[in-house]
């Protein structure tokens, strides 16, 4: 029996909102899926009344496709040009004004990407199916991984590395998509489902996995150099144990390894030996960011917080969010942004945790972190909506 979307629960509050997903991952080689949001035992908070101290406007915006099924990241570029995908299999380019240069089918529903540099771009399939194109949409090459593709494919200068939801992390050569090396690590009974991919960091891949553990793999040989415990499973039910890192790790400056287990905690440990520098006991399924000199995160209740990325000290929590099923926040000058449920981008000054202003969408979630752009920042909603926005 292949892997299904056998769906065996949905909450009336945010239908069709992307949470995560409940995966029974060895039920005879069957995937059920159980769509929820973590969010849905909180009712979520009205949005606050402030007096704004900033002023967001949007300087564009395009129709690129929903992606209710897999959130989709969009891909920006330094020279301003931006690819993005839809989970139905919509590819495009998109350049610096908001115009779509050319737009093509790749005849697969996507559940990962875009992963993008000047010369190449990369999605991946429910199917297994990794597919890369060059600048002008014309197909490099396809390869097939294990199992579906989860989060946004990694490039280096010689490879592309993606994770599949069964565990397995394969990486291919960049030049003709040929397996380079697979591994495959043992997976809990139950997984949450996230839609973060692998970083790589110098010649170290690095990828947050079910269970609370963060593993470091070599690029070159697909090696494990670091096996690191994020969070401990606990509890008498599988639910209860699920302790997944569903963030995508991060670098600080100052060379700390940093991830965010749902049901876990946040922890540091040092990337050159895997020590534990600092963990605070936090649940996410959101993710993390990191400015200068410090993390921010979208806590599972809504709530972001934010912390000393040296000693873990807390700096701030920001609670009137809560229940509003947040986004990866992202650092972008003076502001911690976030994006929720009803698609608002919120601005919460990165200092103090008070809201500095607010922006309005096409009203679908906003799952994904917000992206860096030449002028602002571009946001993907799942309805579909592509925009570039900007403080004025």
């Amino acid at each position: 029996m292949h892997w299904g979307n056998l769906m065996i629960g949905k909450f009336s509050r945010l239908a069709g909102l992307i949470g995560f997903t409940l995966v029974l991952s060895n039920l005879s080689g069957c995937a059920i899926y159980h769509w929820f949001s973590p969010s849905d035992t909180v009712p979520p908070a009205p949005l606050i009344k402030f007096t704004p101290t900033q002023q967001v406007r949007e300087l564009w915006s395009v129709d690129v496709g929903e992606s209710r099924n897999a959130p989709m990241t969009p891909a920006v570029l330094p020279d301003g040009e931006i690819y993005a995908a839809s989970d139905k299999g919509s590819l495009e380019r998109i350049d610096e004004k908001g115009h779509v240069v050319w737009r093509i089918h790749t005849r697969h529903d996507l559940s990962g990407g875009v992963g993008a540099d000047k010369n190449i771009e990369v999605v991946g399939a429910y199917d297994g199916t990794v597919l890369a194109y060059d600048s002008n949409g014309k197909l490099l090459w396809h390869a097939q991984a294990s199992n579906q593709i989860v989060g946004v494919p990694a490039i280096s200068n010689q490879y592309v590395v993606v994770r599949s939801l069964d565990g397995h992390v394969e990486a291919f050569s960049r030049k003709d998509g040929k397996s380079v090396w697979n591994i495959e690590r043992e997976l809990p009974p139950l997984i949450i489902k996230s839609h973060s991919g692998p970083v790589i960091n110098g010649t170290l891949v690095w990828v947050g996995y079910p269970g609370g553990r963060l593993i470091g793999i070599d690029l070159l040989n697909g090696n494990e150099v670091f096996d690191l415990r994020v969070a401990e499973p606990r509890g008498a039910t599988d639910i209860d144990r699920a302790v997944d890192v569903t963030g995508a790790p991060v670098i600080t400056r100052n060379n700390n390894i940093c991830a965010v287990a749902y049901q876990g905690r946040l922890a540091c440990f040092d990337a050159h030996t895997g020590n534990l520098v600092w963990g605070r006991s936090l649940s996410s399924s959101a993710g993390i960011t990191a400015s200068e000199k410090d993390l921010f995160v979208s806590g599972q209740n809504g709530s972001v917080y934010a912390f000393d990325f040296t000693t873990g000290a807390s700096l701030w929590r920001q609670p009137a969010l809560r229940g509003r099923s947040l986004s990866t926040p992202q650092v972008w000058g003076d502001f911690v942004v976030v994006g929720d449920y009803q698609g608002y981008i919120h601005f919460i000054y990165k200092s103090s945790g008070i809201f500095a202003a607010r922006l309005s969408t096409d009203g679908t979630p906003v799952v994904i972190r917000p992206q860096f752009a030449a002028r602002g920042l571009v946001i993907q909603t799942t309805g579909g909506t592509l925009s570039e926005i900007t403080l004025q």
